[in-house]
């Protein structure tokens, strides 16, 4: 919800778009309900320009222009796509994202986009992945990144 909408789509961005066929790519983005209105359309569009293909969920949908969302399965938030495919869900709250991840998520790397301290500690704290940024691009956890090789 504190997330500054400029850095989280560059994160977004960089995150599925750089190289998509990667196991530190982003295949879900989760959107708090009360940024959705102003993040949403823009990131959508963006996406769109990259031939990334949204899945999404009825909210995530109500933000697209036309028929550009496809509708999400379960099936799609728990999927590891490797290709320029993207799941969506809007959420309420922390809780519901937490609660998304631990059901659906890969505990390979989480990221979260916010200005809140409190929220990020949160996050870090309620996730179970091998690495869990904040303000960072998923693609950094990568060896080369790490220092670890490749």
């Amino acid at each position: 919800r504190a997330a500054d909408p400029a850095q989280a789509l560059a994160l977004l961005l960089d995150g599925k778009i750089s190289r998509p066929g990667v196991c530190n790519a982003i295949e879900t983005l989760l959107v708090h309900a009360d940024i959705a209105p102003r993040f949403l359309p823009a990131a959508l569009t963006a996406l769109a320009a990259h031939g990334v293909e949204v899945r999404g969920c009825a909210r995530t949908r109500a933000h697209a222009h036309a028929d550009t969302v496809r509708a999400a399965s379960d099936d799609d938030y728990a999927a590891e796509f490797l290709d320029l495919i993207l799941a969506v869900r809007v959420v309420d709250d922390l809780d519901a994202a937490l609660a998304h991840i631990a059901q659906y998520g890969s505990d390979h790397t989480e990221v979260i986009a916010t200005a809140d301290a409190a929220a990020a500690e949160r996050f870090v704290r309620g996730t179970r992945s091998a690495a869990v940024m904040v303000n960072a691009s998923s693609r950094f956890n990568d060896g080369g990144e790490l220092g670890l090789g490749a």
